[in-house]
């Protein structure tokens, strides 16, 4: 009599059984599925990854080529801002009083508007 309330509940069971297998089987197949896509998008991020390294670090050597230029112009910017601290007004009016410049001033004038593709004119 136990042996057949046993077997009774077995047979009950199967079919729970059946669908939790055809259940795992599916879920199984979709988790294949989603193992693929994620492997194609791991090595889609992983190239993506290879060119933002290699632009960081061209980023990076023209960061420190204008860090260079940079430390390198600041000396002569400095020494023409305090250069430009010492002038006053009367140093700036006696310029300007000028019919025609000094010769050297005219001189180096003319190198500055040449630099800056400018027709030096007096």
């Amino acid at each position: 009599q136990m042996v057949a309330g046993l077997q009774e509940t077995l047979t009950d069971l199967i079919p729970n059984l059946e669908r939790a297998q055809a259940d795992t089987s599916a879920l199984l197949e979709r988790l294949a599925v989603d193992q693929k896509e994620a492997d194609a998008a791991r090595s889609v991020a992983m190239k993506d990854e290879d060119v933002a390294k290699e632009v960081a670090a061209e980023v990076n050597a023209i960061r420190d080529d204008c860090q260079a230029d940079l430390d390198a112009a600041m000396p002569a910017y400095e020494s023409a801002v305090k250069a430009l601290d010492l002038l006053d007004k009367k140093s700036i009016q006696e310029v300007k009083s000028f019919a025609q410049p000094p010769p050297l001033v005219a001189f180096t004038l003319e190198a500055v508007c040449i630099l800056l593709g400018v027709k030096p004119d007096w």
